[in-house]
């Protein structure tokens, strides 16, 4: 893995990783990189679109 700042980076895993032990229900890691990963959580194939808005509404 690289990374430009290493401390910082270390420093945000460390931070993950207690998320995740404190709320093991409300967390899921996965890496941003794996396309079969995203296409579990997505439930979706990585190059379709979603069908759907997720609700969220635009503002100004």
């Amino acid at each position: 893995m690289m990374d430009k700042n290493h401390a910082l980076r270390v420093a945000n895993q460390h931070r993950l990783r207690e998320l995740k032990q404190n709320q093991p229900r409300a967390v899921e890691i996965f890496c941003a990189h794996d396309v079969k990963e995203f296409e579990r959580l997505a439930g979706r194939p990585a190059g379709h679109a979603p069908h759907s808005h997720s609700g969220l509404k635009r503002t100004g």
